[in-house]
C-alpha cells in the first residue's frame, strides 16, 4: 500500500513512511491527509485528498491496515510494528520481478526519489506538469492546496493515461 501511495502521489518517502499517521486516514470522510516538507521554511504543508473516491481499492487496503491503531501510530509499518525500510522493500520487489523499470543515467537501483521523478515525467508527457505539483506537494502554499471536483476528474484521467490507456500528447518542439 505504501508503494501504491508513492506511485500515485509521488511524495517523499518520509512523507509516507515517517509522517503518515493513522489519524491521517479519515474513515468517516474517505479522505487521506498527506504532508510535504518545506525544509527552507521549516514547516510541513498538508493536503487532504478524497482517496475513497480517487482510488477505492487502495483506500480499502489502508482502512484494513489502520484497524487497531492509535491515532498517533504510523499508518504503515513492518510486521514488527517498526518503521519500514522502504528502499530495502523496493530492492526486494525488483529482485522478485514485480516491477519492471528501465534505469537511466548510470543508475543501478530504483529508489524512493524515482517514484516522484517518474510521476513528474509521466505528467509532462501528457502536458500535466502543473497538475503533478498537486500530487507531489511541490511548491504549493496552503492557499493552493484545496482539492476540487475538477481535480478528481483530472486525477482519474491522469491515471488512465499513465497506465497506458491513452496515448501521450505530442511534445512541443
Amino acid at each position: 500500500s505504501g508503494l501504491e501511495l508513492q506511485y500515485y502521489f509521488g511524495r517523499r518517502g518520509t512523507d509516507i513512511f515517517e509522517h503518515l499517521k493513522a489519524k491521517d486516514l479519515n474513515t468517516k470522510t474517505g479522505e487521506i491527509t498527506l504532508s510535504s516538507a518545506k525544509k527552507a521554511l521549516g514547516v510541513r504543508i498538508e493536503q487532504t485528498f478524497p482517496l475513497k473516491e480517487m482510488l477505492p481499492e487502495l483506500y480499502n487496503k489502508l482502512v484494513q491496515i489502520k484497524k487497531g491503531k492509535a491515532d498517533t501510530d504510523l499508518l504503515l509499518v513492518n510486521e514488527s510494528g517498526k518503521k519500514i525500510n522502504i528502499n530495502k522493500v523496493i530492492n526486494e520487489v525488483f529482485k522478485k520481478g514485480d516491477i519492471d523499470a528501465t534505469l537511466f543515467g548510470g543508475k543501478t537501483k530504483f529508489s524512493m526519489a524515482d517514484f516522484r521523478k517518474t510521476l513528474e515525467t509521466d505528467a509532462a508527457d501528457f502536458g500535466l506538469e502543473v497538475f503533478s505539483r498537486d500530487l507531489t506537494g511541490r511548491g504549493k502554499t496552503t492557499q493552493e492546496t484545496y482539492i476540487t471536483k475538477e481535480f478528481i476528474t483530472q486525477f482519474k484521467d491522469f491515471v488512465s493515461k499513465r497506465l497506458g490507456k491513452v496515448e501521450p500528447v505530442e511534445k512541443i518542439k
